[in-house]
């Protein structure tokens, strides 16, 4: 009688077909990871290039910022609000505005402007007519760097202004998605300073 010569192990053609399997899952595996990374790099990009247009949108208005009387420069670390020469209509004369950003919990970035002449300028659109710049979680933060006029000695970064009659030397914005625990992308703005309206 012949005994069975089997020991229990593997045939060839059983490894082949486990090694060909194992390739093909890897394979799907890295596809999804490196194709998921991708979109997540397109969506970080797309994300750092909104936060780069509203820190352009920002260093304009505040580079045309000007002192007029009764309406003073007044900072936090999360809003500002101050006068510029802006256009109302583009091809129009620059008019004195007033404008106000401000970083909102859970609406994002929003940014208002109004007649400088009117009544309620002081208070730009503390309740709501502002346009949102970035919605959602992002955060604003911003800080002051004062100069002694006399001097001309810079101080230290503080995190509010209210001076009525000078500007700060430079305002820094820093914004950062508040989703993501990333650096936030910093748009430091020096100030021409302009000693009232024309």
């Amino acid at each position: 009688m012949k005994r069975s010569s089997r020991r229990g192990a593997f045939t060839l053609i059983e490894l082949l077909l486990v090694v060909l399997m194992t390739g093909m899952v890897m394979s799907v595996v890295f596809a999804c990871f490196f194709g998921g990374l991708r979109v997540f790099e397109r969506v970080s990009s797309f994300r750092e290039d909104e936060i780069y247009r509203v820190g352009e949108q920002f260093a304009h208005d505040l580079k045309n910022a000007i002192v007029l009387p009764g309406a003073v420069m007044e900072g936090s670390s999360d809003s500002i609000a101050f006068s510029a020469s802006l256009y109302v209509v583009e091809g129009t004369d620059l008019e004195p505005q007033r404008v106000r950003y401000q970083g909102v919990a859970g609406k994002g970035i929003l940014r208002s402007v109004a007649s400088a002449a009117g009544a309620a300028a002081d208070r730009v659109d503390a309740a709501g007519n502002a346009d949102v710049l970035l919605a959602g979680a992002y955060v604003m933060r911003l800080r002051y760097l004062p100069r002694d006029r006399e001097s001309g000695v810079l101080g230290d970064w503080q995190e509010g202004w209210s001076d009525g009659t000078n500007l700060p030397m430079a305002v820094r914005l820093m914004i950062s998605d508040g989703a993501l625990a990333e650096e936030p992308i910093v748009r430091t703005v020096m100030l021409a300073i302009s000693e009232g309206g024309e």
